[in-house]
């Protein structure tokens, strides 16, 4: 989630489990740990850096990146615990997205990928002219095979899937909309991704790396603009999150991959009327029509506060049991919690986060009821970049970027 926000938030993302929450401002960024909903610790704050547009953190590590408004071609990587900033690097034109995991951080501009090796920070290879990707729609799976999703089309719903450990095409092309793309998402295995278009009605999940169409849900009726797309760490749920009130859940059932085989065994029984009617569909209505009949839908939803507040979603385990998370653009975190049946999901917590809030005013009362930076083209100038290489760094709870990638 990136944009401008007035007085409130600039970025809200979370690290790749769902841990902790980060969050960019006019006046610094700030990390937030998810282990403990009740109340809400804010792990770390730094005001040095302002106008914080975005920044991600490298699992539960002392490393983040950062990227400010002030200086949005510069990217920094920052070390919390001494409080120093390391790695500055320099591009062209304006970052639009980060991405890491434990072998590559990838940095988005317009029309250029960025790989670099996360064990000497060194750019392996450049994923060059590239539809324009205004919105920096990008993701890179967090575990497993290092690959990387992004548009092929400025047009289509075309994805386009590269492998940054070979540093080859993946050698498929995923036809996920018809419209463009609004946002992209890997499982945390890296054996999905799930895609939505502009549009906004229809979520879709891909098999990686085949390609093959897995699922589809049916969001809404009506058009949305999609936030935010996140998987549980068992890859078993995803949360959808957009502009309106509601954030969807779907549940990823392998029986609904059998669920035409098993209209089928109704049809063949021919005893039930139901089963004539399927039978019917398949014969004479649109194949369009046909994918419509046979859409999943929410298996659990919530209902946000507010309306028309950017948002991002994660679905982490915390105290054992799976939680839907919603951070917004005008500065709080809700939590809710999924019943095992599904259905609509409980406000349980709501806390204040962003600038402005000490640790003793997070926690807020539940309420009732109901930028993306523009950027100019142009090609990098390795000559502005400049790459260093971390050999002393102490990182505590992980092993150095020097450490050999897992």
């Amino acid at each position: 989630m990136s944009s401008n926000y007035g007085n409130s938030i600039l970025f809200a993302n979370y690290n790749q489990d769902a841990t902790s929450l980060l969050v960019g401002s006019h006046i610094g960024f700030s990390i937030y740990s998810l282990e403990n909903m009740k109340k809400l610790k804010r792990s770390y704050e730094n005001k040095h850096m302002k106008d914080v547009i975005i920044v991600e953190r490298y699992y539960s590590s002392s490393l983040v990146t950062v990227v400010s408004r002030q200086s949005p071609r510069k990217l920094c990587i920052y070390h919390i615990q001494e409080n120093s900033e390391i790695f500055p690097t320099n591009f062209t034109n304006s970052i639009l997205a980060v991405k890491m995991n434990k072998k590559h951080l990838i940095v988005c501009i317009e029309e250029h990928i960025f790989v670099h090796n996360v064990k000497d920070a060194q750019v392996t290879h450049v994923i060059r002219d590239t539809p324009p990707n205004t919105n920096g729609v990008i993701d890179l799976t967090s575990s497993g095979d290092s690959l990387i999703a992004y548009p092929g089309s400025v047009k289509t719903g075309e994805v386009h899937i590269f492998d940054a450990t070979n540093l080859t095409a993946l050698g498929v092309t995923i036809t996920a909309h018809s419209n463009p793309l609004a946002a992209l998402k890997f499982s945390y295995d890296g054996k999905y991704l799930a895609t939505a278009s502009v549009r906004g009605t229809v979520i879709r999940v891909f098999g990686i790396p085949s390609g093959e169409r897995l699922f589809e849900f049916q969001r809404g009726s009506w058009g949305a603009a999609i936030n935010s797309l996140a998987f549980s760490m068992d890859g078993q749920y995803l949360a959808s999150s957009s502009n309106t009130e509601t954030v969807h859940v779907f549940k990823l059932d392998k029986s609904s991959e059998d669920q035409p085989q098993l209209r089928q065994n109704v049809d063949d029984s021919a005893s039930s009327w139901m089963g004539y009617f399927s039978k019917a569909a398949s014969e004479y209505l649109p194949t369009q029509m046909s994918e419509i009949l046979q859409r999943g839908t929410s298996f659990a939803f919530a209902k946000l506060p507010t309306v028309g507040q950017k948002n991002v979603v994660a679905l982490p385990v915390i105290d054992g049991k799976l939680r839907l998370i919603v951070t917004t653009s005008d500065g709080y975190l809700y939590c809710y919690s999924i019943e095992r049946l599904g259905g609509e999901c409980e406000l349980t917590e709501q806390h204040r986060v962003g600038p402005g809030y000490d640790q003793k005013s997070h926690r807020g009362e539940i309420c009732g009821g109901n930028e993306v930076l523009g950027v100019t083209t142009g090609r990098h100038n390795e000559a502005n970049e400049r790459h260093c290489v971390d050999n002393e760094d102490a990182m505590g709870d992980r092993p150095p970027m020097s450490h050999s990638a897992e």
